[in-house]
């Protein structure tokens, strides 16, 4: 529970937070809800190699290191970018002993996993068994670890007392198990994204993607998620994704002066900056109190402490 956040803006309604932060130590943040499913998955399958990608800072190829090194899995990491001094993520990255391959960003046309087939035939031919997963493990997959946080959140209360659900969408898997998990449970509030790289128009268009796969491949009965549904707030990207301002830096330790609670500059301070935002131009003013889901990232943080002042 946050209250005096609210100080900050006195438009907003209450506010409280689902501490996805605490789902570990090396697991913390979002990332692990979806992983469970993707690396259940590979086992099934007989996969000893996971491979996947993201940036330098990147929580998800983080957390996959770090639950491949528990499960003896070996963890392959395709890093946009090139190696440099190791912090944060990028540190943890190497303690969990991942392999680690770098990607000029100048080589990628679409997005780093076309550079997948290379490194999966790669290491066949070493002998193993590769199990791909997606940026962020956004994919149908990933997506169940979501439905299982709303049915968290539903059974907390009986769910009623939050009428808006605000998430931050990075890769846009969280976004879309949530809304697996709202017509599962028959939440009635929204469920509202701030996406921090991409726009609403991308994370339209990605939700639908992980919907047609997940009626393809996972579910006995096609679900068809209404357009009015998906509800995205643009605005507070900046100028993309890992790239923040000195008023991000400034929000942050404003928010941790007041309540103790860290915001990681990527993700989070982006949505929770949107959040107060948008409470400024009373566009919050229908809901009574908004449950903000807080999906870790707490390592970038420290990969970015020059730049506080």
């Amino acid at each position: 529970l946050t209250g005096e956040i609210r100080k900050l803006n006195r438009n907003c309604p209450e506010i409280y937070i689902k501490r996805d932060d605490f789902t570990g130590t090396e697991l913390s943040g979002n990332k692990i809800r979806k992983l469970e499913y993707s690396l259940m998955e590979a086992k099934d399958m007989g996969c000893n190699l996971i491979i996947t990608c993201g940036g330098i800072q990147s929580n998800h190829c983080r957390a996959t290191a770090a639950v491949g090194a528990k499960l003896g899995l070996k963890v392959v990491l395709l890093l946009r970018g090139e190696e440099s001094k190791k912090t944060g993520n990028y540190l943890m990255d190497e303690l969990f002993s991942a392999d680690i391959h770098y990607i000029n960003p100048s080589t990628i046309h679409k997005n780093i996993e076309e550079f997948f087939p290379f490194y999966e035939n790669m290491y066949k031919e070493k002998g193993y068994k590769p199990y791909l997963i997606p940026t962020g493990a956004s994919n149908a997959i990933g997506s169940f670890g979501y439905k299982d946080c709303m049915k968290e959140i539903i059974d907390l209360n009986g769910g009623e007392d939050f009428d808006g659900i605000l998430v931050t969408v990075g890769s846009g898997g969280t976004y879309a198990g949530l809304l697996l998990g709202k017509e599962a449970y028959k939440y009635k509030g929204d469920v509202v994204g701030i996406p921090i790289a991409g726009d609403g128009s991308y994370f339209n268009h990605k939700v639908r993607e992980i919907f047609n796969e997940l009626n393809q491949t996972y579910l006995d009965e096609a679900i068809e998620i209404p357009q009015s549904w998906i509800q995205f707030i643009d605005g507070y990207q900046g100028r993309g994704y890992a790239i923040n301002e000195p008023e991000d830096f400034d929000f942050i330790k404003k928010v941790a002066g007041l309540e103790g609670l860290l915001l990681d500059p990527v993700y989070t301070a982006k949505a929770m900056k949107g959040l107060v935002a948008e409470c400024e131009k009373g566009s919050f003013n229908h809901y009574k109190k908004i449950l903000f889901i807080h999906t870790g990232g707490i390592f970038g943080l420290l990969a970015k402490s020059n730049a506080f002042n």
